[in-house]
């Protein structure tokens, strides 16, 4: 019979490594919360999964959003992921969680927990282990096409730190412009404290004027394109640049994937989102699905805060990605 037992620690007294997602490592869960949790479920007592969670609280309500998938320690692992669910669901319970938040969509789960709700979600993501030369060749030919041209006119592509707030500037710009959030001064200098584990990639007209943006985390698990931004009209093809020298930097470190973060699955109606899209699968990454999911323990408590949160959101108005995609009862 199998012996299953939930297992909760302090970031700081858990021993992740650079097999881990960097969003395990304590100086991530300090940038989101100060308050975080990372919980192990063993088997017969053989660690097997790992998730990383914030716990969430705002006046009276608080709230599990989970900082990662979940990560298999073992080799079969993976095969116990609703256990692990049923267990984590009794643990929110038991300590008076109003409900559990879906995750960062860095952050996919291979199923969802019962009676949650939830929704089919992707990332395109590269496979850095292969040989450089295939990983170009996946690329499409418009896309290789623009990498050639931004070389050409000049376009460069730099990996100092120097350039953080300047990095940090233009993505501020580039989500004001679309009326989007964007994380404060405050959270970006928490990022930076990654130290070894992030990096600020810029790319730059033959003028020497700052064009393009990408803040990747990363650890030899993945890295994540977490944070981004654009002049409103760059030089043709210094974005695909930027992305393909940075792919050739993460690979030169041993890390094995390059995670774009975050793809809809089905059909796309809003021509932005679905030009965001196509630009990252046009790098020949391998569309990885899973779910985003929530589980309400107090249905009263969640609805006010929504009811609260889109008060005051007024007039740009508040909605959970699973409410805007359209979520299903599982």
């Amino acid at each position: 019979m199998n012996d299953f037992k939930l297992s909760f620690f302090e970031p700081d007294n858990y021993p992740v490594n650079e097999e881990h997602p960097v969003t395990l490592y304590p100086n991530y869960l300090e940038y989101k919360n100060s308050n975080s949790i990372i919980f192990e479920l063993s088997l017969n007592g053989t660690p097997t999964l790992l998730l990383g969670a914030f716990v969430r609280k705002f006046l009276f309500f608080k709230w599990l959003e989970p900082s990662s998938g979940i990560i298999a320690t073992s080799s079969n692992g993976i095969n116990y992921e609703n256990k692990f669910l049923d267990l984590l669901i009794e643990y929110a319970k038991q300590n008076n969680f109003d409900w559990i938040s879906h995750s960062d969509t860095c952050s996919l789960f291979n199923t969802y927990a019962k009676t949650s709700e939830w929704i089919e979600f992707g990332s395109y993501v590269i496979n850095l282990n292969q040989d450089i030369n295939i990983i170009k060749s996946n690329i499409h030919p418009k896309h290789r096409n623009s990498i050639a041209s931004a070389e050409k006119k000049g376009v460069t592509v730099s990996f100092d730190k120097k350039n953080s707030w300047l990095a940090y500037d233009l993505y501020v710009s580039t989500l004001k412009r679309s009326g989007k959030k964007y994380i404060s001064q405050k959270s970006f200098q928490k990022l930076l404290n990654l130290n070894e584990n992030i990096i600020v990639c810029t790319a730059w007209s033959c003028a020497g004027n700052l064009e393009g943006c990408a803040i990747l985390l990363f650890s030899k698990f993945s890295s994540y394109y977490f944070l981004g931004g654009s002049v409103e009209k760059p030089t043709s093809g210094a974005i695909n640049l930027m992305h393909w020298k940075a792919i050739i930097y993460l690979k030169a470190l041993n890390v094995s994937r390059y995670d774009f973060m975050g793809a809809r699955i089905g059909n796309i109606s809003n021509q932005k989102i679905l030009g965001i899209q196509n630009f990252k699968k046009r790098f020949g990454g391998e569309l990885v699905t899973g779910y985003l999911w929530r589980y309400v323990v107090n249905r009263y408590k969640f609805n006010l805060y929504k009811m609260i949160r889109k008060i005051a959101s007024f007039p740009n108005g508040y909605n959970d990605l699973i409410d805007i995609i359209g979520k299903k009862i599982g």
